[in-house]
């Protein structure tokens, strides 16, 4: 087989597991809206782009945000509630990695969501993709299936938005069904919501 014949092959497995993610994200959104108390915070998946970096000319990673419908609003009528922000994040595999395509399920903790502006916009993935992985900001550490990580000081707190910390649970992106993905996904933010860790 050449290299074109190559290119093309590959470019269509990208573009139906494009099509896979898609679906799986606006699925996830009905399940939300229909079946839960989370509402979806931003309409828009957030994504890494960038015309410097190789790895992000290629969209391997996708996040959306949630928040539970009965907490209270932000005073500052900012759009959001004052409490924690759930991430779903959908990560197909990166650079330097040979991980297979993960679902990282999240709490988001701040000091201050009241203070933020409304919406967030798509090029803001990084503030809820890097704490879980820079090791040089943040402090790590693992409880039995979680992730917990809590910035080193507080520059790199406000860096990231008054993030006070973030507890995280990866699973395997194959086990998600359209049949568990309430449970799976849901009941997971259910049980990060009441954690005591």
């Amino acid at each position: 087989m050449n290299s074109g014949e190559n290119i093309k092959n590959a470019l269509k497995v990208i573009y139906q597991t494009y099509d896979n993610v898609q679906k799986l994200m606006e699925y996830t959104k009905t399940i939300a809206e229909e079946k839960t108390d989370y509402i979806n915070s931003v309409p828009k998946f957030l994504r890494r782009k960038s015309d410097n970096a190789t790895e992000a000319w290629l969209l391997n990673d996708f996040i959306l945000l949630f928040q539970n419908a009965k907490n209270e609003d932000c005073e500052s009528e900012n759009g959001w509630k004052n409490a924690p922000v759930f991430v779903m994040e959908i990560c197909l595999g990166e650079k330097e990695s040979n991980n297979t395509p993960l679902l990282f399920l999240s709490k988001f903790e701040y000091f201050n969501i009241n203070e933020w502006s409304e919406g967030c916009s798509p090029a803001n993935h990084w503030a809820f993709y890097y704490p879980l992985r820079n090791e040089g900001y943040m402090d790590f550490q693992i409880k039995d299936d979680y992730k917990i990580v809590t910035p080193k000081n507080d520059k790199i707190s406000k860096t990231y938005w008054g993030l006070k910390r973030a507890i995280t649970k990866t699973i395997s992106l194959f086990d998600i069904t359209a049949d568990n993905l309430k449970e799976k996904v849901f009941d997971e933010f259910d049980r990060l919501s009441n954690l005591d860790i």
